[in-house]
Formats: structure tokens, C-alpha cells, sequence
């Protein structure tokens, strides 16, 4: 299991695994099945966390919780080194 990511606002275990999963390159119905939750629970997960992320709205949040997702834990990694 990866190292926790200290982020500056809080996600939930499941919003974090659902960011986690969503960079993996999951399709919703994937995740949904995995997190055992509704397809519609799995998008209101990803918005949840593109806003607490401070995402830009106006493109696919898919694509930019998996690239916050990606340096995050670049970051992450560089500093826990």
C-alpha cells in the first residue's frame, strides 16, 4: 500500500481511494464495483474531489483528478524521500 499523501485540505479514505483508482486509469463502473457504490456515487465522489482539490470545473474532472492525482503523489514521493 502507498504512502499517505499530507494534503492541505481533507479527503475522505473513499474520495482518496476513488482518486487513487481514477489516475489507474478505472473506468466509474470499475471503481463503483470495486468501492461497492453506485455509478452516480462514483461521480459525485470525483466532483467532491476536483472542488476540494480546486480543479478547474470547466474541463473533464476525470482527467484532472487523475493528473492532480499523479502530482500529488510525485510530490509526495519526492519530499518523503
Amino acid at each position: 500500500m502507498p504512502e499517505p499523501i499530507v494534503l492541505s485540505f481533507h479527503l475522505t479514505p473513499k474520495e482518496e481511494e476513488t482518486a487513487s483508482l481514477v489516475a489507474q486509469g478505472y473506468t466509474n463502473k470499475q471503481i463503483a464495483a470495486h468501492l461497492g457504490v453506485s455509478g452516480s456515487r462514483v461521480r459525485i465522489l470525483i466532483s467532491a474531489i476536483a472542488y476540494k482539490a480546486n480543479l478547474d470545473a470547466s474541463r473533464d474532472e476525470r482527467v484532472q483528478v487523475a493528473l492532480w492525482w499523479h502530482r500529488t503523489a510525485t510530490v509526495a514521493k519526492r519530499y518523503s524521500a
